[in-house]
């Protein structure tokens, strides 16, 4: 064999040539967990810092206003634009395992949440926004995770490769929604006068962890594909 032919051989990436190029993207892409886990510690360290803030009885979004809102707001637009890129390479991953249509349905539902996160944090509680930011920003990042993580594990339920995750996305889905009823006014649990701050952040963690895990979990099978 001749040295180029050797030369092209040891550089022939494993899995053939047409193996879709997911590894330096997915793997690249490890950065989306870096933004949920910025708006969470942004939004701690805020509330800690502001004088006669409560984190227990104040919703997150009450730092939009004020000393230093800016940061808190950016944070929440750099988280979103990382979900919504995790969910590209999600869907871009599961080319072969799942269909287009599918494919197609999940990632626009799971692109919601993100979505009603940077609508929140660009329409605040000023009250020229007030309503914009809870009708669309909080309709979006607290109605639509339920829909789009049950939706979406359902669909990868029916891959071999990823039916463990689309377990766990089932029961995201189905605790976020049990979550979001337990906090209302009508709950069973209401008059044990959870502060509304403590409870907005439980839904919120549970939302972003899916997408963190989600992330690692992309990265992951990646290394193995490759591997």
């Amino acid at each position: 064999m001749s040295a180029a032919g050797e030369s092209q051989q040891v550089h022939e990436p494993r899995g053939g040539a047409s193996e879709p190029p997911f590894d330096r993207v997915t793997s690249s892409l490890a950065i989306c967990v870096v933004g949920p886990l910025l708006f969470i510690v942004v939004y701690t360290v805020l509330g800690a810092l502001r004088p006669g803030y409560s984190a227990w009885r104040q919703a997150v979004s009450d730092l939009g206003l004020g000393p230093n809102a800016w940061i808190l707001n950016s944070s929440g637009l750099v988280c979103a634009a990382l979900m919504i890129a995790s969910v590209g390479a999600f869907s871009r991953r599961l080319r072969g395992d799942v269909s287009g249509v599918l494919r197609s349905i999940s990632s626009f539902l799971l692109v919601l949440p993100p979505i009603g996160l940077a609508a929140a944090s660009i329409f605040t509680e000023a009250r020229a926004t007030v309503r914009i930011h809870w009708l669309l920003g909080g309709t979006l990042l607290f109605r639509g995770p339920a829909l789009a993580f049950v939706f979406s594990g359902l669909v990868l339920c029916g891959s071999p490769r990823w039916r463990k995750w689309g377990i766990a996305s089932l029961i995201a889905g189905l605790g976020e929604f049990a979550m979001w009823s337990a906090f209302s006014r009508n709950s069973p649990l209401a008059p044990l006068h959870l502060g509304l701050g403590v409870t907005e952040r439980a839904v919120v963690i549970w939302i972003l962890g899916w997408y963190v895990l989600g992330s690692l979990q992309l990265v992951r099978s990646t290394n193995d594909r490759a591997a």
